[in-house]
């Protein structure tokens, strides 16, 4: 389905337009996660966007692994946080709105289907944040494949979202962590939300169904 046409069945199936972004970050339990986050230092594994629609529905892309980009759900999401108590999401507003939201939104779209790295990728991603500065490891530059993190900082970065810092000088070499890192802090700067960013668990006094917060707002 070409761009313009994914446009329309989007909004035809959603109802309303775009009208913000925001970025999301995730972590599981898993071996592979707990391996990822020792190598780079903080809690989060994944990156992707939210884009919230004026009906107050939403859908997220992602770079996942092999898969490649891709368009989900929100409920997917949900169904994340409901199927492990290990698994976490964070949830960062940005100031990307109306207009320049949709224009995002069209360049992410445009991305559907762009092959993903397998998972050794983020192997030398976590050889350069071990090693890159005593060895001189670098990564190489491969545009036409794309990793989460590596993939978000492209896309936000033309929108005043600057995910790069003097070690990772690429975006190859940002990872969900210093990514992360670097949302939380020019948002601070801006004075947008930085602090508890977290989805929390809420209990209802009278059942012990686990219940997420509402995201969306």
């Amino acid at each position: 389905m070409k761009l313009e046409q994914q446009m329309v069945y989007l909004k035809q199936a959603l109802g309303s337009d775009v009208v913000r972004a925001k970025v999301f970050a995730s972590t599981t339990g898993g071996k592979f996660s707990k391996l990822a986050q020792r190598v780079c230092d903080g809690d989060q594994t994944h990156m992707g966007l939210i884009f919230e629609f004026e009906n107050n529905s939403a859908i997220y892309i992602e770079a996942y692994f092999r898969v490649g980009v891709r368009l989900r759900p929100y409920g997917k999401l949900e169904e994340f946080l409901r199927a492990d108590p290990d698994n976490r999401v964070w949830i960062a507003p940005t100031d990307i709105e109306d207009a320049e939201a949709r224009a995002l939104f069209r360049d992410c779209c445009n991305d559907i289907g762009r092959a993903g790295y397998y998972e050794w990728q983020l192997v030398l991603m976590w050889l350069h944040e071990r090693l890159g500065r005593a060895l001189r490891f670098s990564l190489p530059n491969t545009e036409d494949l794309v990793v989460c993190s590596e993939w978000v900082a492209r896309r936000l970065y033309i929108y005043g979202y600057n995910l790069l810092d003097s070690f990772r000088d690429d975006f190859e070499k940002v990872t969900p962590v210093s990514g992360w890192e670097r949302i939380v802090k020019i948002n601070a700067q801006r004075g947008l939300p930085h602090d508890g960013l977290e989805l929390q668990l809420t209990r209802e006094d009278s059942d012990d169904e686990k219940v997420y917060v509402d995201i969306i707002g």
